[in-house]
C-alpha cells in the first residue's frame, strides 16, 4: 500500500502543513529573519519506506548561508527516536536564498511513526518541521 506522509507540524517556528501524498510529502515552517523565510523537509518514498529526505531552508532576500547541515530523524508512535541520520556538513558560506541538503535513507519504518527534518546553521537550529509515515 502506498503511504501518504501528512499531518504536519512545526518545532518553534510557524504553522506548517502538509497535504497528503500518495507517496512523498512537503512540509514546511518559519525560521526567523524576514518575514515569509522558512526551512522545507521533502521525504520520498512509498508506502512506509523512505528513499530519502531533503530539508532546505529558504530565504525572502538574499543573504549569505553559513556552516549548514541537517538531520532526519524519526519516532515511533510512542514518542521514541528510531533513526537519525546528519547530513554532510557545509563549511563556508554561500550567497543566495536557497541552499539545502539530501540524506539517503533507503529503508522502511513503522506505521505512524513521526519523521522529522531540522536545518542547522552556523551553530544553531533554525527550524524543524515533520510529516507522519502511513502506512
Amino acid at each position: 500500500m502506498v503511504a501518504a506522509l501528512a499531518l504536519a507540524m512545526s518545532v518553534g517556528g510557524g504553522v506548517a502543513k502538509a497535504a497528503p501524498a500518495a507517496a512523498s510529502a512537503n512540509v514546511c515552517t518559519s525560521i526567523s529573519g524576514a518575514i515569509g523565510d522558512h526551512m522545507c523537509t521533502y521525504i520520498n518514498g512509498s508506502g512506509t519506506y523512505v528513499n530519502y529526505a531533503r530539508v532546505a531552508v529558504y530565504r525572502v532576500k538574499p543573504q549569505s548561508i553559513c556552516n549548514y547541515y541537517a538531520t532526519f530523524t524519526v519516532y515511533d508512535s510512542s514518542g521514541v527516536k528510531i533513526y537519525s541520520k546528519t547530513s554532510a556538513y557545509h563549511s563556508g558560506c554561500l550567497w543566495g536564498y536557497f541552499a539545502s541538503r539530501q540524506i539517503d535513507v533507503y529503508r522502511s519504518f513503522p506505521n505512524n511513526s513521526k519523521a522529522c527534518g531540522s536545518w542547522f546553521q552556523d551553530g544553531g537550529r533554525l527550524g524543524t518541521s515533520c510529516a507522519r509515515i502511513y502506512a
